[in-house]
């Protein structure tokens, strides 16, 4: 039996609310990395962000599949997804940028735990109204994990 720690992979929820924030802050604790192996999805621009509004030291680690995550602490594993325009991001307010980028995170989180590459998935906050304006007409998680 392999001896390792459960992978996760975590949608970040929307880039224009409090996910990506929950998110890093969770990921700055090393405990973290004592019982999982944790792999955010979503746009790495927004975590950056998300880091230095939240004043932490860690890095990002950009990572095309599962297997190229380090799971070390102080570097965050990111699946990017760079669907972000951060010119664009408003925080806080609803938006079809926001809604897309969310379900894109969960859709993929799904997709890899189908797949068997991770253990299990973790969704942050998104906006239902912002999922429905990016033509996604979900009333939340649990629907699209249907």
């Amino acid at each position: 039996m392999e001896n390792r720690l459960p992978i996760l992979a975590i949608a970040i929820g929307d880039p224009c609310g409090i996910g990506p924030e929950i998110c890093v802050k969770a990921l700055s604790h090393k405990d973290v990395y004592k019982k999982s192996a944790p792999i955010l999805i979503g746009s790495a621009k927004v975590l950056e962000e998300a880091i230095r509004f939240c004043g932490l030291s860690l890095k990002i680690h950009k990572i095309n599949k599962v297997s190229d995550g380090l799971f070390q602490y102080g570097t965050v594993d990111v699946l990017d997804q760079d669907l972000v325009d951060m010119e664009s991001l408003s925080y806080g307010k609803v938006s079809e940028i926001g809604g897309n980028a969310a379900y894109q995170a969960v859709q993929t989180a799904i997709a890899l735990a189908m797949a068997g590459e991770v253990d299990a998935t973790v969704t942050a906050p998104l906006n239902k109204e912002a999922l429905n304006l990016a033509g996604w007409h979900y009333s939340g998680h649990t629907e699209i994990y249907a």
